[in-house]
């Protein structure tokens, strides 16, 4: 599998953001396995060639969208369901209404300046716990191949999501930290791919204020700093609320297994 050197990115041409987790090291030396879970944006549009990269080289079983389920259902007619590659959804968020797209949603937020508090947000998608553990579950079956973790834009629930495996597992804070943030380089490209067709969106891009833009799309560090500062408080730690799921000890003996092993 190709990657770029020196980094963790896998590039494709029809993907935005995607990345191994694995290579990162814990706190007691030993090294995430690579090829065990990657992290992405939505894949709705993937290529033939790019679905090739990731199911034959990268070893990808399971693609796991953490949507909500009407954003699931839209992306149906894809490569990935033409070929018969597994698709789970476990929704982490319900936010957009049925019956609208989730550009036109956003598009809604944006005009009126309520894109909402990320680490809220974030902290919603943790409280899900029964939801969440679903999640860690389809992450973590035995004997499976890798899993690609994703959600629009690979940076909100799908970043919870690794946030929460990593620090499960023993990453170090800031390297956790630090592989959210990278989502931030692909701000620019995200915007251009998710709104750049929109016509409402060209009409008031000149107007929108780009701290708005920014908060709501970029990867700030701070922010996950400080979800993970709630999730120790509120639980003890991110292992800790992982134990806690239900079904949580056996998911972290297999999250680690999947992950370390």
């Amino acid at each position: 599998m190709e990657v770029i050197a020196g980094s963790r990115d896998i590039p494709l041409a029809s993907v935005l953001n995607v990345r191994d987790v694995g290579g990162i090291k814990t706190s007691t030396g030993q090294t995430v396995k690579t090829g065990r879970l990657i992290r992405g944006g939505r894949p709705d549009g993937i290529s033939s060639a790019d679905l090739d990269l990731l199911v034959n080289d990268a070893g990808v079983t399971t693609f796991l969208d953490l949507r909500s389920p009407d954003q699931f259902e839209r992306a149906g007619d894809s490569e990935i369901v033409r070929r018969g590659v597994n698709r789970v959804n476990v929704p982490l968020s319900d936010r957009a209404p049925t019956g609208a797209s989730e550009v036109d949603f956003l598009m809604g937020l944006l005009e009126t300046g309520t894109m909402g508090d990320q680490r809220g947000g974030y902290l919603r998608f943790i409280n899900s716990t029964d939801r969440f553990a679903t999640a860690m579950e389809t992450i973590t079956v035995p004997n499976s191949g890798a899993v690609f973790v994703h959600c629009t834009a690979g940076k909100d629930r799908t970043g919870v999501v690794v946030a929460i495996a990593l620090s499960a597992v023993g990453v170090h804070r800031d390297d956790i930290v630090a592989d959210y943030a990278e989502s931030s380089r692909v701000t620019a490209a995200f915007i251009e791919s998710f709104f750049g067709a929109s016509e409402r969106f060209q009409k008031i891009r000149e107007t929108l204020d780009p701290a708005l833009l920014g908060s709501y799309l970029d990867a700030l560090p701070e922010v996950m700093h400080d979800v993970l500062a709630e999730v120790d408080d509120e639980y003890g730690s991110p292992r800790k609320y992982l134990l806690d799921l239900p079904g949580g000890v056996q998911v972290l003996e297999y999250l680690e297994r999947k992950l370390l092993g």
